[in-house]
């Protein structure tokens, strides 16, 4: 309630290119190194922490590993900043799998890849999209309530979508709810 800060983790083998979003399933932390504003990054990684390796009191040093990805349908690594379709700043995890959503500054669309949680390098492809109209820059996924929501914001207006009654993990396959939270 204060604002103190209680404890400090530093991670060992991460750097901080541009760390966009942080998520969690059952045993790990993930943290996204995946921000690409100027659509030219070809060392996109999420850093995967073991929990039970974090101390419950006191600072501490803990060991990450490294999943590396690519997205397959990108050939350009020199477009225009801000005019390219392979940003992301969102993501989540569920099960055996990180979903990644991308932040379309071209299209305003999103776009999902998924790939395995296990250390690696993926060259991903979509697994689907949807016409968000606007950017996203956040997600959350509930497990026990089976919703998603995104957030994002389309000329600085901020909104969230509430994903729900979706099939398994077919996001845009359920139904989507729009919210937008003028000034």
């Amino acid at each position: 309630l204060s604002g103190e800060i209680i404890q400090t983790i530093g991670l060992l083998n991460a750097g901080n290119t541009d760390w966009e979003d942080i998520c969690q399933n059952q045993d790990y932390i993930f943290i996204g190194d995946m921000g690409n504003n100027a659509g030219n990054r070809q060392d996109l990684c999420i850093y995967k922490i073991l929990k039970s390796n974090i101390p419950e009191e006191g600072d501490a040093w803990v060991s990450t590993n490294k999943i590396e990805f690519s997205y397959a349908d990108q050939s350009n690594f020199n477009p225009p900043a801000h005019g390219h379709n392979f940003d992301c700043e969102a993501m989540v995890a569920s099960n055996d799998s990180l979903y990644l959503f991308t932040k379309n500054w071209e299209n305003e669309k999103t776009k999902i890849y998924r790939l395995p949680v296990a250390e690696g390098e993926y060259e991903l492809y979509p697994v689907d999209s949807f016409n968000v109209n606007g950017l996203i820059c956040g997600a959350s996924f509930d497990e026990g309530i089976h919703q998603l929501v995104l957030c994002g914001y389309q000329s600085y207006t901020p909104f969230i979508y509430l994903v729900y009654d979706f099939p398994s993990h077919n996001f845009f396959k359920g139904n989507k709810r729009r919210i937008d939270f003028p000034l």
